[in-house]
């Protein structure tokens, strides 16, 4: 399953609700999980918590996130991403991306 979270995180709470599912889908380990941030999503790998709505929801599942999914992954050039990583991802093109989408049976968005 790969989840597409491209919400901003500084004024939805829609950031920290799909970094909390894609945590728990992930730790449970009955599903393949895989995260791409996209756009302002990117933020949340790249800044404290604290500068979100929502933001304890974030710092409690990201970790999570990052040590049970397969991949995590920021598009290449993301302009969002900025500063010390929270967790650790790969870059991937809009190419990739498409050919990762077409190949889940199910794709999330946030």
């Amino acid at each position: 399953m790969l989840i597409l979270i491209t919400a901003d995180p500084r004024t939805s709470h829609r950031t920290a609700e799909a970094v909390r599912v894609a945590a728990g889908l992930a730790a449970i380990g009955e599903l393949t999980i895989e995260v791409c941030f996209s756009g302002a999503g990117a933020l949340v790998l790249s800044r404290r918590a604290d500068d979100f709505v929502d933001g304890g929801t974030i710092a409690r599942n990201l970790p999570i996130l990052g040590r049970h999914a397969k991949a995590v992954w920021v598009e290449t050039g993301d302009p969002f991403l900025e500063g010390e990583r929270q967790i650790e991802f790969q870059r991937i093109n809009l190419g990739g991306l498409i050919q990762i989408t077409g190949g889940q049976a199910q794709t999330i968005c946030f």
